[in-house]
């Protein structure tokens, strides 16, 4: 994220510790960071583990997309 967006981070160091801010998965994957998906059906739970980002957005009523990013 500091290579694609290097203004950004000199007037925010701590941009990564803030919920702002998110790159296109494919841009991710060009940079050698391995990004993975997980569909979440009723009653399931999905667990982030140490040293992984996660980020989603919600569409609408009941309906959320999420992408997990393992660094």
């Amino acid at each position: 994220m500091r290579r694609c967006l290097p203004d950004l981070f000199d007037t925010q160091p701590d941009l990564l510790f803030q919920l702002v801010t998110m790159l296109n998965p494919s841009v991710l994957r060009e940079n050698g960071v391995p990004v993975y998906s997980v569909l979440q059906e009723p009653g399931n739970f999905v667990i982030t583990f140490p040293r992984s980002y996660h980020g989603g957005f919600n569409f609408g009523m009941l309906y959320n997309f999420v992408v997990v990013l393992r660094i």
